[in-house]
Parts: C-alpha cells; sequence; structure tokens
C-alpha cells in the first residue's frame, strides 16, 4: 500500500462500535441510475483538504444516495474504505486503472482530480430502498453530508 493510503481493510479501525453513521452522498441522476442497477459499485471523492467524508465514513457504516436536486434513492451499506493523503498523481492513476471501471467516471472526472490532495474511495454494497430517509434540504454544493457521528 503506497505511503498515504489508508485502507480500512488492513489497519484501519473497523466501524465504530455501537450504530453505524449514516451519511448521505449527493449524486449526479446518471450516477444514481449506475448505483441502483449495480454498475457503479465504488463512490469517489477527491479535495484539495480534508472535506467529507475524508476521515468520516468506515466500513458498516450506511449511506443513502441522494440524487442532486432530488430525492434519496438507495441505501447501501459501506463494504471497504481506503482513504489517500497527499495524493500523488501516480496513486490517482493507479486508483483509476484497479478501480476506475467500478467508479464509472468519464476520463475528464479522473484529469480534473489530478491536483487534489486528498481522496475516498468508498465500496458501496447492493443498493436497496430507503427506509426512514428525511428529507434533505439543499446543501448548497455540498456533495456528502454525515448525519450521524
Amino acid at each position: 500500500m503506497p505511503t498515504g493510503c489508508f485502507d480500512d481493510n488492513v489497519g484501519m479501525p473497523k466501524a465504530r462500535s455501537g450504530t453505524p453513521s449514516i451519511h448521505v452522498a449527493i449524486v449526479s441522476a446518471s450516477y444514481a441510475r449506475a448505483i441502483l442497477d449495480g454498475r457503479k459499485t465504488i463512490e469517489s471523492r477527491f479535495s484539495r483538504d480534508r472535506r467529507a467524508p475524508w476521515g468520516r465514513v468506515r466500513r458498516g457504516d450506511r449511506v443513502w444516495v441522494k440524487v442532486s436536486g432530488g430525492p434519496v434513492v438507495a441505501d447501501c451499506t459501506v463494504r471497504r474504505v481506503i482513504q489517500f493523503a497527499d495524493l500523488t498523481a501516480d496513486q490517482l492513476a493507479d486508483a483509476r486503472r484497479q478501480w476506475g471501471a467500478l467508479v464509472v467516471a468519464p476520463a475528464a472526472y479522473w484529469n480534473q482530480r489530478r491536483h487534489k490532495r486528498f481522496g475516498v474511495l468508498i465500496w458501496l454494497g447492493k443498493p436497496r430502498p430507503p427506509r426512514q430517509a428525511p428529507r434533505i434540504d439543499r446543501q448548497y454544493g455540498a456533495g456528502w453530508i454525515t448525519l450521524t457521528p
């Protein structure tokens, strides 16, 4: 595993004891469809600084998938998380080669992220219909929300 890369299946803590955290991933309609039909099984987030979901999501947590400007359409359990700190262009290229088909993102997506320093790959379990998903108000640009610690 490269320096600055942390895999929760290798040395990172498992899901917190007690109740798993609940997160909301706000995605485009096309990504939501890909998650629902099983083509997209990894949600990826890259940023210049440590922002959610970096450091907040763990195996066993739940992720509600919400369409941007629309409803919550799925409830998934996190199966695995890999986080990158001080992400390099080589690490990003390796991640794309290894898992790009499961991220279901075009080449432009990866190219736009080559200057990001932090990244999170989140393996999603089989999507289920959401139960008890609250109405999520507009987030004004936020793509990830952690509802419970």
